[in-house]
């Protein structure tokens, strides 16, 4: 595959603004817009946001389906080395400007780990998104909080009731469809605020 090299490869879209994406709503709008920094760490004990914030990152980064398999790998942190990680983000996207690298269990992520993923996120590849994931709120002294810049760092939280509708409606578009805002209502009101039940009936 090729690789980036230094000062090479795509300008990887539009950098994020300086203020900090630290609510998953933020950041959700930013990714919308296509706005997403290069190195992200999403943390929170909702498996579902978990799933969700994969979903709509890989909508941004590739919304045309048959490209995903080709410009986005997953990684389980628990059986990963963090030089198999890096050399995926160093990886050219092929036919789209970012290519999209997840870590899931990101929470597993050994201090041991830090040396050569924290120099990959000191000087990231401009056409790599790398995502950590983590199914955990991870305490203040976890070594990827020092690493990832603090505008990149997002506590997933449920949306609250009054962001329920623009949520699903996010959601839904990227299922490939769209709500009207009384579809939104009238479904919260049959199922109530579970998100996984949300989306089982979109």
């Amino acid at each position: 595959s090729a690789r980036a090299t230094e000062g090479g490869g795509s300008d990887g879209g539009r950098s994020p603004p300086p203020s900090a994406l630290v609510d998953y709503a933020a950041f959700l709008k930013e990714v919308e817009r296509g706005v997403i920094p290069p190195v992200c760490l999403l943390h929170g004990p909702e498996s579902f946001l978990v799933n969700d914030a994969l979903a709509s990152v890989t909508h941004a980064c590739c919304p045309e389906p048959s490209l995903v398999s080709l410009n986005r790998e997953c990684f389980d942190a628990r059986d990963t080395d963090p030089e198999t990680i890096v050399r995926s983000a160093l990886t050219l996207p092929f036919l789209a400007p970012v290519r999209l690298v997840a870590v899931r269990e990101s929470q597993a992520l050994a201090a041991k780990d830090s040396q050569s993923l924290g120099q990959y996120a000191r000087a990231p590849n401009p056409s790599t998104r790398l995502l950590f994931l983590a199914r955990a709120a991870l305490p203040a002294d976890h070594w990827l909080l020092k690493v990832v810049p603090p505008s990149a760092v997002v506590l997933l939280r449920p949306p609250t009731r009054r962001e329920l509708p623009e949520w699903l409606r996010r959601r839904a578009a990227v299922n490939g469809f769209s709500l009207t805002e009384e579809a939104n209502q009238l479904l919260i009101q049959w199922v109530g605020d579970d998100l996984a039940a949300l989306v089982g009936e979109q």
